[in-house]
């Protein structure tokens, strides 16, 4: 049997008691960083042997892991921290199992994602997580742009070294009024939530006055009814005002989307 362990994201606390028997019963551990895993399991006096498992020797170590499942024994797969597979590895490792038939499960724990979106304060009913930020300026500005119209709360991995090109570029792109959370070192002493406008969280990083430490999630507030954007596609848009007037488009789209009319000319005069 081979269990995903979801591993504390902060606090070494926050693990769950069916989590620890998993470790302290199954034949060996496979982790990221051994080092890091092993504060864990240091912590919880846990002495089962662990080996390393990460995205670099993944190739290699998969049919080592199938072979010790096919002989029947039971393995771990442990993440540096949260829910395995998301950003980290894991997934070719499932694939493997699918297509040998082998038993695997997950046992819940910590996610920072799930965490940032409860302690955002933003709407977040319905949201869609985009996984790290690209790193290269050109890039980003590529991602943000396919994410501009997307009518629902973003969620996105960034690294703290990062975080000011990626706000620039945000503001210039969702525009400055469009509300975020920076959510830092969550689970940790030192957790901190920082919520405002793109604006105001520019001026703050700019200023200095935003610690540019620790591990990051942010959240986007989605467009929502009472903003001038529109959850319009570029293209559909294009094509409507080469077959309307604006005022004839607007009229239009206020009908399918209840958005006040005046609203929707305006922004379609700006786009």
């Amino acid at each position: 049997m081979l269990f995903f362990v979801c591993s504390p994201i902060g606090n070494l606390n926050d693990i769950s008691i069916r989590s620890i028997d998993a470790l302290n019963e199954c034949s060996m551990i496979f982790c990221e960083d051994t080092r890091k895993s092993n504060l864990l399991l240091k912590h919880h006096d846990i002495h089962t042997d662990c080996v390393s498992f990460h995205e670099h020797n993944e190739t290699t170590v998969i049919p080592e892991i199938i072979e010790l499942l096919k002989d029947n024994k039971t393995i771990c797969i442990l993440s540096d921290a949260g829910a395995p597979m998301i950003s980290d590895p894991g997934y070719k490792l499932v694939q493997r199992c699918i297509e040998e038939d082998i038993e695997f499960t997950v046992l819940p724990g910590p996610s920072s994602l799930i965490n940032a979106v409860l302690m955002c304060g933003l709407p977040s009913e319905d949201f869609i997580f985009f996984g790290f930020i690209p790193r290269k300026e050109q890039q980003k500005i590529k991602f943000f742009k396919r994410q501009k119209n997307i009518d629902h709360a973003l969620v996105f991995f960034d690294s703290i070294k990062r975080l000011q090109t990626t706000i620039e570029i945000m503001h210039s792109i969702f525009g400055p009024k469009r509300k975020i959370a920076i959510c830092r070192e969550m689970t940790k002493v030192h957790e901190e939530i920082i919520r405002g406008d793109l604006e105001s969280i520019l001026q703050r990083i700019v200023s200095g006055s935003i610690t540019l430490k620790g591990e990051i999630v942010i959240v986007v507030e989605r467009i929502g009814t009472d903003s001038n954007e529109f959850a319009l596609n570029d293209e559909v848009r294009n094509e409507l005002l080469k077959k309307l007037s604006p005022s004839e488009a607007a009229k239009l789209i206020s009908l399918m989307t209840n958005h006040k009319r005046r609203d929707i000319y305006d922004w379609l005069k700006k786009s």
